[in-house]
């Protein structure tokens, strides 16, 4: 029976996740060594210590075989729509390379890879044990390597690690230490790994991470009552009210060092919405990731406006659609059960896509996503019954079982046979 909760009043069950014991049952099964391996790319930016190899596009593709290599699991919601959507992403992105004349080989490799770990969390084929085991890893293995090499840092004071800048390095811990905060088992280690991820957080000294852990509590702590849209709305209020004042005081105390980036990027800006201009409504194709400013190249700095420049609005509507259709439903999951920090979780890619390029399809985005569908479509049941959901495996091998017993039951004759067998052998062992 649900507890009732106060009008207007927090619901601290849900803030400390008292109530998801029997999702927990779904996450019992060990992880596997490999998978967690496999998902360690996904969360690390490892390019730069093998230049030229797509490391985290082989791995993806890797757990994609072997989840897509399993039966979907047992009582998962059908998701036939979403992922009609989601691969309408990959489809619309090749139809406007070959439009362009621009299909590089390693982009397009990316985006259906990214595309397939998602899917695979729709069916409960992805193994989420050994995603929030690789995660928890990841978020100590980046934050450590990040404080380590601080003094090296590029930008003076701000923790970069291994993901090449502030602004990267804290999407990947906002993004992915909401999904660890929303699944992974709460012990010891679980407010260690998510103390981490706060520091790790801070140390980037990024104005736009900050803002996005900000809008993410803020989620979290929004009482139950809240509808959903009515949340978004309170939310997008805040967001605006924040930028507005943070514009104000932007090259002020903290941050009084930043009007070189700050003007780097007022430049920079206007050559993406150019760019953006020239071909509105399909785009230049994948791999249109940089513009040119004197003799020097830039990635971009908004990935609303990277989505245009690649695959124009219809591209850009397309992704949108998704991750709002993502939140709605891990909002309103199958099992009942609320999960507000992974809630959160695309609400916080929304805000980094506004000030870093390449945001919606990086892997923190995917695996956000893919945590988020996996709640979302997940079955709900008390503890007895999931106990009882097993691999397809081990549900034909008892229903085998279960047909020998039946035959042996309704064949006593059978037994008895059976019986005066072994009796008649031990006489002749006798003798």
């Amino acid at each position: 029976m649900s507890r009732a909760v106060k009008p207007g009043a927090i619901d601290w069950d849900v803030f400390f996740r008292k109530d998801d014991s029997s999702l927990q049952a779904l996450l019992r099964k060990s992880p596997s060594l490999l998978e967690m391996i496999l998902f360690i790319p996904l969360c690390l930016r490892l390019e730069g210590f093998a230049p030229g190899v797509p490391v985290a596009d082989i791995s993806a593709i890797l757990l994609s075989l072997m989840a897509f290599g399993r039966k979907p699991k047992v009582g998962w919601q059908p998701a036939f729509g979403y992922r009609m959507l989601l691969f309408a992403i990959p489809a619309w992105m090749a139809i406007a390379g070959v439009y362009n004349d621009q299909l590089p080989f390693t982009r397009m490799g990316h985006i259906v890879a990214w595309a397939l770990v998602i899917a695979a969390s729709t069916s409960g084929r992805l193994n989420m044990r050994a995603l929030v085991g690789s995660i928890g890893v990841s978020q100590v293995i980046a934050t450590a390597y990040g404080i380590i090499t601080l003094p090296q840092s590029t930008y003076p004071g701000r923790m970069i690690g291994m993901f090449g800048d502030p602004n990267t390095a804290g999407l990947h811990l906002l993004a992915l230490g909401l999904v660890y905060a929303g699944i992974a088992q709460r012990n010891r280690k679980y407010f260690i790994v998510l103390a981490i991820s706060v520091l790790g957080i801070f140390l980037t000294f990024s104005r736009t991470t900050w803002l996005g852990l900000g809008l993410a509590l803020a989620w979290v702590f929004i009482p139950k009552n809240f509808n959903v849209w009515l949340k978004a709305t309170l939310l997008f209020g805040v967001y605006k009210a924040v930028i507005g004042y943070a514009n104000d005081v932007k090259n002020e105390g903290s941050f009084s060092d930043r009007a070189g980036s700050d003007h780097l990027r007022s430049l920079i800006v206007p050559l993406e919405e150019k760019l953006v201009a020239e071909n509105p409504f399909v785009g230049h194709g994948p791999g249109t990731l940089t513009v040119k400013l004197g003799e020097n190249e830039f990635f971009f700095h908004s990935s609303y406006l990277l989505l245009r420049a690649e695959g124009g609005w219809i591209m850009f509507y397309l992704m949108i659609t998704l991750v709002v259709l993502t939140i709605v439903k891990v909002s309103h999951p199958l099992s009942t059960l609320p999960n507000r920090y992974l809630e959160a979780a695309p609400i916080a890619i929304l805000v980094c896509a506004a000030n870093l390029g390449n945001v919606f399809l990086s892997y923190p985005a995917c695996l956000a996503l893919a945590a988020c569908t996996w709640w979302a479509h997940a079955p709900g049941a008390d503890e007895e019954q999931l106990a009882k959901l097993d691999t397809p495996v081990e549900e034909d091998l008892r229903a085998s079982q279960n047909k020998l017993v039946n035959y042996l039951a309704g064949h006593e004759n059978v037994m008895a046979k059976y019986d005066k067998l072994e009796k008649m052998e031990e006489e002749a062992s006798k003798a």
